[in-house]
């Protein structure tokens, strides 16, 4: 069931940092809900590792982009795109 949950996670966010968030302008909705995504998922994390996992255990994936995006070029966007956490389990 959990597995099951956070593949259908996967499913529905798959889109916004691909295309989605490019095309629909709404950062402080964006801010809010993306917060509660995370803290739902850091608090699941921290339940699976009996209290010593961490919401940054979280971002630690070298394919989650932390650089400003002026420093973002096509070559970074392409070799991230093409990375993405989600076609494991596509």
């Amino acid at each position: 069931m959990l597995i099951h949950e956070l593949l259908s996670v996967i499913q529905h966010t798959r889109k916004i940092g691909s295309w989605l968030a490019a095309r629909e302008t709404l950062p402080e909705e964006y801010l809010l809900l993306a917060r509660g995504v995370v803290a739902d998922l850091a608090c699941g994390w921290e339940l699976q590792t009996g209290g010593e996992g961490r919401a940054e255990d979280l971002l630690t994936d070298g394919r989650i982009r932390t650089q400003p995006t002026e420093a973002d070029t096509p070559a970074a966007r392409d070799h991230i795109e093409s990375t993405r956490i989600h076609e494991r389990y596509t």
